[in-house]
């Protein structure tokens, strides 16, 4: 039994229906866009302090290192 311009209508309405349902819940371009601009400055940060933080590591090895070299401690 072929379809007619009502049952059509109605399969139409649904489908539109469903996908606002779908699009209701996603976020505007530029909600989308904020949340990206926070969370990538929020990554360089962290990458800038994790830079910061070897820098740091390696001046404190390299401290150790010539403490160990004066007293004559063995390094492991």
């Amino acid at each position: 039994m072929p379809l007619n311009k009502n049952d059509l209508r109605l399969v139409r309405q649904v489908v539109n229906e469903v996908i606002e349902k779908i699009y209701k819940n996603l976020p505007t371009k530029n909600e989308f866009f904020n949340s990206m601009d926070q969370l990538i400055t929020e990554l360089k940060a962290n990458r800038q302090e994790q830079t910061f933080i070897v820098h740091r590591l390696t001046n404190h090895e390299n401290r150790i290192q010539k403490v160990e070299k004066h007293l004559s401690l063995s390094t492991s």
